[in-house]
């Protein structure tokens, strides 16, 4: 009990000693995502997609708009949009399903590319190549994932696969914390790493796939408690937005008995953030590491949770966290930037 209270007295201390701004975004009503560049701050919306001067927080204007055309961000065929941001050559980069489009820092739309690759996800520059997540389709319907390298013009390269054993039918996305669903890719100088296991090992490779030394820690994986898979249950049959789902899933609904050790993945300015299942009132667990591996320091940030699986919009970005949060007293959204 003693230890207990002294942990939570630590990581209050810790959060409170952290330099931090916040301000009220009142352009933003219900956000997707946050992604920061050296000079900007883009926050997404549906298709809509929200800059901010990172120097002053002053709002630039937005632009994006949905559909199929050229400039467009298209929605998967359950009507959601999905996409990712990134910097390539001072331009922003969208990758959303089968192309990428590129757009000046000011929104203005330059250029779009399809993408004749297959499925996959969370396309990422690094170096002067691309590398995402890939499915493969095989028999009986099931799907094999792998790392994928391309080249500038978006054309395969190579691929490695992370974890090659792992196949999953379909429905598996309902498999919670399964070792299906790990899945964090970051790049930085040129090196990509990947967290696919549950434990904590981030696998290194160069540019072109060759695979170099991982980077492992000890961790002891959080346990899953009964409570908390019945409120994940619960989540499923009675949100709205599930309304009829539950009964098509409800016999391959699962959770695992263990949160995986890495829950997000971040290389920027040297350093690997790697956020953790450990969740405090004081924030939520972060390990900080070099790019060698060594433990620099454990802190908790501000991240807050915006649902049983999902946590509120957050980026980290050269030794500081962005982070989005909702006041619900007063009906808009709050813009955190803490330094870590």
């Amino acid at each position: 009990m003693k230890k207990s209270l002294l942990t939570i007295i630590v990581s209050i201390l810790m959060v409170a000693s952290l330099s931090s701004e916040t301000i009220t975004l009142e352009e933003i009503l219900s956000p997707d995502s946050i992604f920061v560049s050296s000079d900007r701050i883009y926050i997404t919306e549906g298709a809509t997609i929200h800059m901010y001067s990172k120097s002053d927080k002053k709002y630039l204007g937005k632009f994006g708009k949905k559909g199929e055309g050229p400039g467009e961000i298209n929605s998967s065929r359950r009507g959601g949009l999905s996409y990712n941001l990134n910097i390539v050559n001072s331009n922003l980069f969208i990758h959303n399903r089968s192309k990428v489009m590129f757009f000046d820092k000011e929104g203005k739309f330059l250029s779009e590319k399809k993408l004749a690759a297959g499925f996959i996800r969370g396309l990422i520059p690094v170096g002067d190549n691309f590398v995402a997540r890939s499915f493969k389709i095989g028999e009986n319907r099931s799907r094999t994932q792998s790392l994928t390298i391309f080249d500038k013009n978006f054309k395969k390269v190579t691929e490695v696969s992370g974890r090659s054993d792992i196949e999953f039918t379909r429905g598996s996305f309902v498999k919670i914390y399964s070792d299906a669903n790990i899945f964090n890719i970051g790049a930085h100088n040129g090196i990509i790493y990947l967290n696919s296991s549950r434990d904590f090992i981030i696998e290194r490779y160069s540019a072109t796939g060759k695979k170099m030394s991982p980077i492992k820690l000890d961790y002891k994986l959080i346990s899953v408690s009964r409570s908390k898979k019945d409120e994940i249950k619960n989540y499923f049959k009675t949100d709205s937005r599930f309304s009829g789902f539950w009964e098509r899933i409800k016999d391959m609904f699962e959770v695992s008995d263990h949160y995986p050790a890495i829950k997000k993945l971040f290389i920027t300015g040297n350093r690997i953030y790697a956020q953790t299942y450990k969740r405090t009132d004081s924030g939520d667990e972060l390990y900080i590491l070099d790019l060698k591996g060594k433990l620099l320091k454990k802190m908790f940030i501000p991240v807050t949770a915006k649902n049983l699986l999902e946590d509120y919009p957050y980026f980290i970005e050269n030794r500081t966290c962005y982070s989005l949060n909702e006041n619900e007293d007063e009906e808009e959204w709050e813009f955190t930037a803490t330094n870590i």
